[in-house]
């Protein structure tokens, strides 16, 4: 249980990367990451995105 979850925040983290790298030189807003973070997770919470964008922000 604890693998799949780590492989969720892991995978999570590294779309949110790709996404950040794809909008450069523009800032990616919380709206796209949302978007992009939601149709790979459907079950995603506002709050599982905040902390994958804090950890990457570390």
């Amino acid at each position: 249980m604890i693998e799949t979850e780590q492989a969720r925040r892991e995978g999570l983290r590294w779309v949110l990367l790709q996404v950040v790298n794809k909008a450069r030189p523009y800032p990616a807003n919380d709206r796209l990451l949302w978007d992009v973070g939601h149709s790979l997770y459907p079950d995603m919470t506002m709050l599982e995105l905040q902390k994958s964008c804090c950890s990457l922000r570390a």
